[in-house]
């Protein structure tokens, strides 16, 4: 039986050079992976629409919508309050485009998504959330030691105390 389509050409990384289709596809792309994000913790959970609702304090028709690829109304304190439900934490990471339209590239003759968008974790979202993180515990390592004029002299980022230590210095 011949093969009928190898890869479907989406021209998307020449699309994703145009700022405004970028903006709406950005936008329709977070909205997909949040739905599925909610989708797969609340099944996690065990949990129907419905009981979901009920923790949450609010209607099945709210939960529902949430979990629409295509609904891009959500607020943070909606998606606090489903994540506070499932018992979850939200972890925003915003990117600067320059920095990631690289993986869309690649995008030609990619196989086909797999079913759970949580599964499918882009690698540069892991590393920049590693980075994050590492960027973090360096800098509560940094506010725990004691204030010394060694460690303060080697200490390369973020904001410091003023040797009065009344204001803030930047390096």
């Amino acid at each position: 039986m011949p093969e009928i389509a190898q890869s479907i050409d989406l021209e998307l990384p020449r699309k994703l050079q145009d700022p405004s289709y970028r903006r709406k596809f950005f936008l329709i792309e977070a909205s997909a992976w949040i739905a599925r994000q909610l989708i797969d913790l609340r099944k996690r959970r065990g949990l129907t629409q419905k009981e979901l609702a009920e923790i949450a304090k609010t209607g099945q028709p709210a939960i529902s919508r949430a979990e629409r690829a295509d609904y891009s109304n959500w607020s943070f304190n909606t998606l606090r309050s489903l994540a506070d439900a499932m018992d979850a934490r939200i972890r925003v990471l915003i990117e600067p485009a320059e920095d990631i339209l690289w993986e869309y590239d690649s995008f030609k003759g990619m196989p086909a998504p797999k079913a759970s968008l949580a599964d499918e974790t882009p690698k540069t979202h892991e590393r920049a959330i590693g980075e994050q993180d590492a960027k973090f515990h360096s800098l509560a390592a940094q506010v725990a030691k004691p204030r010394t004029e060694e460690n303060v002299a080697r200490q390369s980022f973020g904001p410091t105390l003023t040797g009065d230590g009344r204001g803030i210095a930047r390096n």
